[in-house]
């Protein structure tokens, strides 16, 4: 993949929600404040080739610390291995479904295709200008 290929890539994922309305399932890029659009047209979707990256965009350390629980209304990305480079499934979590140990492991999301459930282990949390520090997608 050439130089220009993969930081369209990286530069199309979206790392914060763009407006507040939970309702809302766009997200700001980075691409969106470089260059003021998408750069979908610098990469053909040539396959699964782009995105052997997305399993480094969230990292679990399994087990070595406790982490808290999703938030509903949380703007997270879908990791779908199906999707070509540069497509980005966005949803907002609607329900959580804790185990018996009260960890949510499992949430339904709300996408522009209608509701879906999903693993937290397939889905990253976007972060959120308004909170600092702590990882926003999950209550403290």
């Amino acid at each position: 993949m050439k130089v220009a290929q993969i930081e369209s890539c990286v530069n199309s994922r979206p790392i914060s929600p763009l407006f507040t309305d939970p309702e809302d399932l766009s997200g700001l890029t980075p691409a969106d404040c470089l260059v003021g659009n998408c750069v979908n047209s610098f990469l053909r979707s040539s396959g699964s080739a782009g995105t052997d990256y997305l399993p480094t965009l969230q990292k679990r350390p399994k087990w070595a610390s406790a982490e808290d629980n999703v938030k509903i209304e949380t703007l997270l990305l879908i990791k779908d291995d199906r999707l070509p480079s540069m497509k980005w499934k966005l949803g907002h979590v609607i329900e959580t479904h804790p185990g018996k140990d009260n960890l949510v492991r499992v949430v339904t999301l709300k996408t522009s295709d209608g509701e879906l459930k999903r693993p937290v282990a397939r889905l990253c949390p976007l972060l959120r200008a308004d909170e600092s520090g702590a990882n926003p997608a999950f209550v403290e």
